[in-house]
């Protein structure tokens, strides 16, 4: 159902709401899909008292005061054996529909209380222009239990329901099928099925106590980690551990000195003949600082892009930005479209550099402590490709790509709007790198005249205040300101531990 946010709903800010360990409070983290698309949020609710709102910072805040709130619930719970699940959920698409009423959308349940939310999307028509009974929606969710599915029109009327037996699902591993859907009543002629895609996680957490060894070893020798395991790891383990390091690195107060040994294990793997391809491969550290950037650079990531991505979406209809002739419409304008998408591209430059104020404090010392060590190597000029390859090439430029994955558009890109946020990315992707339009994408060489005419005339800006020292150049179209070793058993031993550490000293997940 479509429920509107009520006008007197109070949020209180987190840090200020208290209340008695002694009393029944409950607390869940609340999607922003079902509060009006306010990051941050928590819900607290006591049988008698209520149910407050509660307004956090940001994601790592939210984490820690429900860690708190746990812990203060239950003192000895990290001295005592416990079970946490968790589901990774997509809702890809659905089919059999009603063509009557156009505009549907799913909740995700979990004990009858809705948890999320998709958009709202209209029926597909079919090529022939008959509608098809189709919707796609592409969104990702994540929740540390198992839910159900629910679909309903924008109408309120009750359409279906998905159940996913826990028992249908392989803990750990990826499970994706059109799943049938229950009707209270006929509503089609056709059945009505829905594709997603699950994940589903089961672990057994031991106190914390029994993991500090572990913890120390991991600590200490993430370098042979990474150099041994790596290369016998998937991509998709590569990421499940990155992320997990990063966070027992962060709470052990290691992650600047993890970030910048992996950053020189990566710089010396590749040598200066392949320093471009710096953070390109999934490598344990590539996979490791993207990670971290997701983590700290929600807030920053919102500032610099989500209007952008927003005015994209919104104008789709009326703006054309497709530069390229094999594509083109056959009412196309080619130079009114190169106009376009320039402007689209100087606008998310403009506010990537407008927003330097809120980069994350944690980012900036990272890569102060990248300078540094670049600087005993002498070649401190290596910081501006480090960052063009770290916080552009795995975070800003893909947001643009994907921007529903990044919390910046509540679903898929419409395939004009798509195509314009890539064109964008890669002209901001080029930018960071300081290079040229080649022959592989010539339909955007004819930015290099204007790059290479103030390259000749101006000296690239540095922009000090982006990242705390006078390192990353930023060139804006238009004027230059812009810028396994070991076996399989251990291995998958090793991936499980990793994301029980996770659990462990993220304790929230019950």
């Amino acid at each position: 159902m479509i429920r509107e946010q009520e006008e007197n709903e109070v949020f209180t800010k987190a840090d200020n709401f208290k209340c008695s360990i002694a009393e029944p409070w409950t607390a869940r983290p609340l999607h922003s899909s079902i509060i009006g698309g306010r990051n941050y949020t928590i819900e607290v609710s006591h049988p008698h008292k209520g149910i407050h709102k509660l307004q956090c910072e940001s994601q790592g805040h939210v984490e820690r005061w429900l860690a708190d709130f746990h812990n203060n619930k239950s003192p000895d719970r990290n001295n005592r054996r416990r079970h946490a699940t968790q589901l990774e959920l997509w809702v890809s698409e659905a089919k059999g529909l009603p063509t009557k009423n156009r505009r549907y959308y799913a909740e995700v349940h979990f004990n009858e209380q809705i948890f999320a939310r998709t958009s709202v999307k209209e029926i597909q028509n079919s090529s022939n222009g008959i509608q098809s009974g189709s919707i796609v929606w592409g969104e990702y969710f994540e929740f540390p239990f198992l839910p159900d599915i629910r679909i309903h029109r924008k109408d309120k009327d009750y359409i279906g329901l998905v159940n996913i037996p826990i028992s249908s699902l392989t803990t750990g591993q990826f499970f994706e099928k059109w799943f049938s859907v229950t009707t209270p009543k006929s509503t089609s002629k056709s059945e009505i099925s829905v594709r997603m895609k699950t994940r589903y996680q089961s672990l057994k957490i031991l106190p914390l106590e029994l993991y500090k060894p572990f913890a120390e070893y991991l600590t200490t020798h993430y370098l042979r980690i990474s150099q041994i395991l790596g290369p016998a790891m998937n991509a998709e383990q590569k990421e499940r551990v990155a992320g997990s390091m990063v966070r027992l690195m962060m709470d052990t107060g290691k992650l600047k000195d993890y970030l910048t040994d992996l950053m020189e294990l990566e710089v010396k793997r590749l040598g200066e003949e392949q320093e471009a391809l710096l953070f390109r491969e999934n490598s344990i550290g590539s996979k490791s600082i993207e990670s971290f950037l997701k983590l700290v650079c929600r807030n920053y990531l919102a500032e610099c892009l989500n209007q952008v991505v927003k005015d994209v979406i919104s104008n789709s209809a009326e703006i054309d930005c497709e530069v390229d002739k094999e594509r083109l419409s056959p009412n196309g304008d080619l130079e009114a479209n190169r106009s376009q998408l320039t402007r689209t591209a100087y606008t998310a430059v403009r506010r990537i550099i407008a927003q330097k104020n809120f980069f994350p404090n944690e980012l900036r010392e990272v890569y102060v402590a990248w300078r540094d060590r670049t600087k005993q190597w002498g070649r401190e000029k290596l910081i501006d490709r480090l960052i063009a390859g770290s916080l552009f090439l795995r975070l800003l430029c893909p947001a643009l790509l994907t921007p529903s994955l990044f919390a910046l558009a509540p679903s898929l890109p419409n395939e004009r709007a798509s195509r314009t946020l890539t064109l964008t990315a890669k002209i901001v992707q080029s930018m960071a790198n300081g290079a040229r339009f080649g022959a592989k994408e010539d339909y955007l060489s004819y930015l290099n005249e204007v790059l290479d005419s103030r390259m000749a005339t101006d000296t690239p800006k540095l922009v000090s205040g982006f990242v705390g020292f006078q390192s990353l150049k930023i060139f804006d179209v238009g004027f230059c300101r812009f810028f396994v070793g070991f076996f399989v058993g251990f291995l998958s031993v090793f991936c499980r531990f990793s994301l029980t550490i996770f659990k462990a000293y993220n304790c929230q997940n019950l």
